[in-house]
């Protein structure tokens, strides 16, 4: 799939409320950076820390190779983060 066609694709995945069911960065390339996320809770202190660490780079087309149905809905939040020379946009 082309860069063009890929953007395309995820992007109406976006539009459809969609994003991989798995903690990740999606870029609008199709690239993926896969993550692991927990939540450490003190429960002496009543305190907790969630921890994000970067695990390896993918894409989606890799992704899909062995599971089709990586999609899963999300609460799109409707607004973007400005950063760099362009936006951030999560749900």
């Amino acid at each position: 799939m082309t860069m063009e066609k890929t953007s395309e694709y995820i992007q109406a995945k976006w539009r459809a409320g969609l994003l991989p069911g798995i903690d990740c960065i999606l870029f609008g390339d199709g690239q993926i950076i896969i993550a692991n996320n927990y939540l450490l809770t003190d429960y002496n202190s009543k305190t907790s820390n969630q921890h994000w660490h970067p695990i390896c780079d993918t894409n989606i087309g890799s992704l899909e190779k062995y599971n089709a149905d990586i999609w899963t809905n999300v609460d799109v939040f409707h607004g973007a983060i400005a950063y760099g020379s362009g936006q951030i946009v999560f749900g």
